[in-house]
């Protein structure tokens, strides 16, 4: 049921308290005229804060309770909503942007990241290694464009737990996982081949006569578990590459929102390593 809220108080701090992904001091850059009490509405027992003009927008973070940032409340409701309804008159988004060569290397490793996706579904299962190897090489293009004091000065506007290169080099990290993996793999087919080709060999021969039937059992049974371990390893190794694309895609997602236009940085890392 919705009720006016009576008596609501906005001050200053209280919107720097939010999700994460403010970043600008409200305290020190802008000023705080009273906000319309009139115009805003809260829903019982559900913690909600909405603007009476803005119905689908909440103010507080349901989650953890907390106001939303102005940054987040101005990109859902527009800078109107900050400024006129709620009172911050003079507030303005502060901008983070990319310097020009990261973002020229991040642009680089979409680029070969885009080339390695296409690999994945064209080369040959043996020849994926050298695909993981290529992708690798491109998103480690990431950890030279982002350093520890760029991703410092973006969490020093976040909530959330520490991000840090540890984690963005634990994307690459589960591409060698992969990797290795595939390479497992790939190697016992290899050998599982030659295994099979032998005892195809033995049985044509026991075939041709000179071998008692126990004895041609015995080879056919183990051909046929030989056969079985192969199909095992072929599912695994095709399994490894559905990860790698899987992989790949979302390594070319994170530079993607990172490059995005219209958020801040700081939103577009915060949402990256959220998935």
């Amino acid at each position: 049921m919705m009720a006016e809220l009576e008596n609501p108080v906005f001050e200053p701090d209280d919107w720097e308290e939010d999700i994460g992904d403010d970043d600008v001091d409200v305290s020190s850059t802008t000023t705080l005229h009273d906000p319309d009490v009139d115009g805003m509405t809260s829903e019982d027992g559900n913690g909600r804060l909405r603007l009476k003009a803005y119905p689908g927008l909440d103010l507080v973070n349901k989650r953890s309770g907390r106001p939303l940032a102005l940054s987040t409340l101005a990109n859902c409701g527009g800078v109107d909503a900050v400024r006129e309804d709620l009172g911050f008159v003079d507030w303005a988004a502060k901008k983070s942007s990319l310097p020009a060569q990261a973002f020229e290397s991040l642009q680089t490793a979409n680029s070969e990241l885009r080339e390695a996706a296409a690999a994945v579904d064209t080369v040959e299962l043996e020849d994926l290694g050298q695909t993981v190897t290529e992708a690798s090489n491109a998103f480690n293009r990431v950890e030279t464009a982002l350093t520890d004091e760029d991703i410092d000065e973006i969490l020093g506007t976040l909530d959330d737990p520490p991000l840090t290169l540890r984690e963005i080099r634990g994307l690459d990290k589960a591409l060698q996982t992969i990797r290795g993996e595939l390479t497992n793999n790939l190697a016992k087919l290899t050998e599982l081949d030659d295994h099979i080709a032998l005892e195809k060999r033995k049985l044509d021969e026991a075939d041709a006569g000179g071998v008692d039937e126990l004895t041609r059992r015995r080879i056919a049974e183990r051909l046929l578990d030989l056969q079985d371990e192969r199909s095992a390893r072929l599912e695994a190794a095709s399994a490894s590459k559905d990860a790698l694309r899987s992989q790949i895609s979302r390594m070319r997602e994170t530079i993607n929102r990172i490059l995005h236009e219209g958020t801040t940085l700081a939103e577009r890392i915060r949402t990256l390593f959220r998935e």
